[in-house]
């Protein structure tokens, strides 16, 4: 996963919980409610505990040589606070709006059926079409598909990025032509 975690904003590491979150809820058809009160989704804790069982216990984990570096250990205890309610508020604005994200993205996607896209692309794409369609001065259309096409670049396979690109770039310009409200469409 190299220096990516390191390198962008607090809103991108959101924007990647958010996908986890995602990925997890769709593979297990799980609501996101019922991930995050049952602790299914332990992105910290996973990796803090896989740390700790191979170094052998969290007082000899701060002894090992990769803790100052670790991009996880790094990546929640920088991002604690304000991460939580903008990731949650992407996973739960996405999941809110699904079918209509959905409906959209298989308008605009060429010969494509939502079903048939990898589930790390689809998840990409319908956070970013979430971001555009709310509308918020704070994320510009174009910010958002930036985003996505770095974080397709670092987890989703070797033509993600371009996948993104031309369907975010339609879903764009479908947005910006509509007549609806879209933050009403979207919440």
């Amino acid at each position: 996963m190299s220096d990516y975690l390191a390198l962008f904003s607090a809103r991108t590491h959101a924007r990647i919980m958010a996908l986890r979150l995602l990925y997890q809820s769709e593979l297990t058809g799980r609501p996101i409610a019922d991930l995050l009160e049952d602790d299914a989704c332990f992105f910290a804790n996973e990796y803090e505990s896989l740390c700790q069982q191979s170094v052998g216990g969290s007082d000899v984990m701060r002894e090992c040589p990769y803790f100052s570096s670790c991009e996880y250990r790094t990546f929640f205890d920088q991002y604690s606070g304000d991460l939580d309610s903008y990731y949650l508020d992407i996973a739960s604005g996405v999941e809110a709006a699904r079918e209509k994200i959905d409906d959209l993205i298989e308008q605009v996607s060429q010969h494509w059926h939502i079903s048939r896209m990898p589930v790390v692309d689809r998840n990409i794409v319908r956070i970013a079409t979430w971001e555009i369609l709310r509308g918020s001065p704070e994320v510009p259309p174009s910010v958002a598909i930036h985003e996505a096409i770095n974080i397709a670049k670092e987890y989703g396979g070797e033509d993600s990025s371009k996948f993104v690109n031309g369907v975010l770039g339609e879903i764009s310009k479908t947005a910006l032509c509509a007549t609806a409200d879209p933050v009403t469409e979207v919440k």
